[in-house]
């Protein structure tokens, strides 16, 4: 790329170049006029003149020549210098990205490990909770398992002193004959027992009883007629007591215990 400047120079040495030659042959042409007068000293003097222009116009050449590989070289080196400023600012700018991409990733990796930490540090804690909980509804658990045992044996204490203080209850304790069936009825510390003559006295019918006022409630602990329970009203008179059935599931039982019993034994 040769600069502008050099362009006019070089239009400029042509028309020197030109005006040169033309004074040249100007100066041939007088200088033929004047050897026709004065001879041949004038045609070495008009030689010498147009050699002097030539070699000025040679080292003019020479030098501009030299000043524009000068500018070439000193554009090239300019060239080059706003290449690498530009190169190393893209290198920079780059460089600047990744590293604002690494501390970005460096920020979000240190924000995903505080908040798993976070995460296990809740769940170690809903944990710690939960089991914190789980304790205290044990505890309330077995208060309160513990109380209702207290209210049940409290209630079972007072059911026994009610049954004890009970007429009836220490009235039937015995053994008692049935008038119509001929079976033994025997109760005692609330366990009872009906034993049978003849074919199925080999079956008898075993259980237990509780008493409130004139109210019985016979249960059979084993077969026939295992856990149901028989509600019966109770009647003492003299020797004799007699069941009146109120409720009863287990047939063999309401059949033989709805009869008249005699004193047997105590």
């Amino acid at each position: 790329m040769v600069p502008e400047f050099l362009l006019i120079l070089h239009s400029n040495f042509i028309n020197m170049s030109t005006t040169v030659n033309g004074g040249n042959k100007s100066n041939k042409h007088n200088n033929s006029k004047k050897s026709k007068g004065k001879g041949g000293n004038s045609r070495g003097k008009g030689g010498n003149s147009s050699f002097g222009g030539l070699v000025k116009i040679i080292v003019i050449l020479i030098i501009l020549l030299f000043i524009s590989v000068l500018i070439v070289f000193a554009i090239q080196k300019i060239h080059e210098y706003k290449v690498q400023d530009k190169t190393e600012n893209v290198i920079n700018d780059k460089n600047v990205h990744n590293k604002n991409s690494e501390d970005k990733n460096i920020s979000k990796n240190d924000n995903n490990a505080d908040n798993e930490k976070l995460n296990v540090d809740e769940e170690n804690l809903t944990k710690k909770n939960n089991q914190e909980n789980s304790q205290e509804n044990i505890v309330e658990k077995n208060e309160e398992d513990s109380f209702k045992d207290f209210e049940k044996e409290d209630d079972n204490s007072k059911k026994d002193e009610d049954i004890k203080k009970s007429p009836v209850a220490k009235s039937i304790e015995g053994s008692w004959l049935s008038t119509m069936k001929g079976a033994v009825l025997t109760m005692k510390d609330f366990n009872y027992r009906i034993d049978f003559s003849g074919v199925d006295a080999s079956n008898p019918i075993i259980g237990t009883y509780e008493v409130s006022d004139n109210k019985i409630i016979f249960k059979n602990t084993q077969d026939p007629c295992k856990e149901i329970e028989g509600v019966y009203k109770v009647e003492i008179s003299n020797n004799d007591i007699s069941f009146t059935c109120k409720k009863d599931g287990c047939p063999k039982r309401k059949n033989t215990l709805v009869a008249d019993w005699d004193w047997f034994e105590n």
